[in-house]
């Protein structure tokens, strides 16, 4: 598959339940583990972009907008590209025939990470277990082995 936006270095895409407290600097491990891997094996998503925009619009916090607006000068965000629309059709239906639910945006990450290879980070991983081939870590866990 072609490389829309030089996505080959990238290893790790970030759920909004690990990108918030990075905003939020309550979770300074998670600065950490980010450092291990390498800042540019990571990234996140416009899906989760607009989950983080949501919440600081709604809660009215400017500040938060700006640790927003920072995080994208500094972060890949990965856009929603064909091949995830795609992935994402065949997985809906796919889940919907199993009688298997999963949230509508949680549905589009997974599409992303399995389009792109890339590992989905998050604190879900009930949510994203019901995924097939789907790699999923927990950074707020211990290291697992063979994990890094």
């Amino acid at each position: 598959m072609n490389d829309p936006g030089g996505t080959a270095r990238l290893r790790y895409l970030l759920d909004t339940n690990v990108v918030s407290p990075l905003l939020t600097a309550t979770e300074p491990h998670l600065v950490q583990r980010i450092a291990e891997v390498g800042e540019t094996t990571v990234c996140t998503s416009t899906i989760v972009l607009g989950e983080l925009r949501f919440g600081a619009q709604l809660a009215q916090r400017p500040d938060l907008m700006e640790r927003i607006d920072h995080l994208t000068r500094r972060m890949t965000i990965l856009p929603l590209a064909n091949a995830t629309a795609e992935r994402y059709g065949r997985l809906r239906a796919e889940l919907r025939r199993q009688g298997t639910g999963v949230s509508a945006n949680d549905l589009w990450l997974a599409a992303q990470a399995l389009t792109f290879d890339l590992t989905l980070v998050t604190r879900n991983q009930r949510e994203f277990s019901r995924i097939p081939g789907l790699r999923v870590h927990d950074w707020t866990a211990p290291h697992s082995p063979g994990e890094r």
